[in-house]
């Protein structure tokens, strides 16, 4: 008790320490008030669906059946972590949706302390109070808190995962690596795509002491997290799925002929069931969803070889649409606004903050290239870049950038800090 008053002493003479207090207060406040004055959401679109999985877990103890395959049929559509969370707080609470906005609320908060930690190990305390204090009142990242939609706990997750390997750097030791494995086990239980993250994150452990037992231990806790998830798939498929059965899904509705036709719903995501390259895979639908996952992501993959310029243009379209700008933004936008909670009325403020952020950190892109001013290791900055590479070819919807955003906020924060102190010279 004595070491616990004296660090909280000595936190509380901290003027960094203030700081971080005080915007982490006022982000619980804003998410807080983003909650309290939408009472009346109701989930949409894919938070529908976790609320549905969460809602099975809590009540009848079950992961819940497929949505899109034969029907009855068992589900691994969606990752398990982020509905047993919300099965969870249902449980607790004797409430769903309010209460789990309010978890919501904690997660957004813990990733501004993230935010901060990250920024302080990269570009020093005078960036990381600035991006902090960005990311706290940033809309995106304040209306996140308002919908059941799995970014929710991805964002906290991956800023651990970076958070804890910049801190294996600074102070080795192997409880970093473990820390990192088992908040990478999860981010891939909560989006399958995480898994492009733990590659420059086990180089990020490597370089702390050139030993490879690091990184090693970081895959091997994270492939032990993953574990259960796999076995219960091969239990209920007969074949090895660590990563779910939503890919084939997700790219029959992006790469077909239906999306690729001209006009404001080019490249725009299409369900599969409705697309006349795959309907009759759905009619009758007598495939589980492994069956059904693995032939949809076969006629996908095969319209993409065969139109590689379609791919392309698709691409180009959906990193416009991610920064809400471009040709059919306003109906992909509108969706993921709608699945995130954020009311009509409120929209407009989602855009013109990210526009400045996005061009701010394009600004610290080239005066690093310029060699004039560092942000830390290259293996950070290629978690977001491998994070969009794996994003933009295939959805475009705004919700989908979130996890790169807070990488924006610290570049474009110290492409400020460089602007404003070269006008002062």
């Amino acid at each position: 008790m004595r070491r616990v008053a004296a660090w909280v002493r000595g936190a509380s003479a901290n003027p960094d320490a203030r700081w971080l207090a005080a915007i982490l207060a006022l982000a619980a406040v804003v998410r807080a008030l983003v909650v309290w004055r939408t009472p009346g959401y109701v989930p949409f679109g894919d938070a529908a669906d976790y609320d549905r999985l969460a809602a099975s877990l809590a009540y009848l103890g079950q992961y819940g059946t497929t949505g899109w395959a034969a029907p009855g049929g068992p589900t691994a559509f969606r990752g398990p972590a982020y509905p047993y969370l919300l099965s969870w707080v249902y449980e607790a609470t004797g409430a769903r949706w309010g209460a789990a906005r309010s978890a919501g609320v904690i997660l957004g908060t813990i990733s501004v302390a993230l935010v901060w930690e990250i920024a302080r190990r990269l570009a020093g305390l005078r960036v990381a109070r600035w991006s902090a204090l960005v990311w706290a009142l940033l809309p995106t990242s304040a209306w996140l808190a308002a919908g059941l939609v799995s970014e929710v706990l991805f964002v906290p997750l991956l800023l651990g995962v970076v958070a804890a390997a910049l801190v294996h750097r600074d102070r080795p030791h192997l409880a970093w690596p473990l820390l990192v494995g088992a908040l990478g086990g999860l981010a891939l239980l909560t989006r399958s795509t995480g898994v492009v993250v733990l590659l420059p994150v086990a180089v990020g452990l490597w370089t702390a002491r050139r030993r490879l037992r690091d990184p090693l231990v970081a895959l091997v806790v994270a492939g032990l997290v993953l574990a259960p998830w796999a076995a219960r798939n091969h239990r209920e498929f007969g074949r090895l799925l660590p990563f779910g059965t939503h890919s084939g899904f997700t790219l029959a509705g992006a790469w077909n002929s239906g999306a690729a036709a001209p006009g404001d719903y080019f490249a725009a995501s299409h369900l599969a069931q409705t697309v006349p390259d795959t309907a009759e895979l759905f009619t009758p639908n007598l495939r589980d969803e492994a069956q059904l996952d693995r032939e949809l992501r076969s006629r996908a993959l095969r319209f993409g070889r065969e139109h590689p310029g379609f791919v392309l243009r698709a691409t180009g379209a959906h990193l416009l649409r991610l920064l809400m700008v471009g040709q059919g933004q306003a109906h992909v936008g509108r969706l993921s606004a709608r699945e995130m909670g954020v009311p009509e009325t409120w929209r407009w403020t989602l855009r013109p903050p990210i526009l400045v952020v996005a061009a701010l950190a394009l600004l610290a892109l080239a005066l690093t290239v310029r060699r004039r001013l560092s942000l830390g290791p290259l293996w950070v900055w290629a978690v977001p870049l491998l994070l969009l590479a794996t994003t933009a070819p295939v959805v475009g919807a705004p919700r989908y950038r979130l996890p790169l955003d807070p990488f924006l906020v610290i570049a474009a924060t110290a492409a400020a800090g460089w602007a404003i102190a070269a006008i002062r010279r």
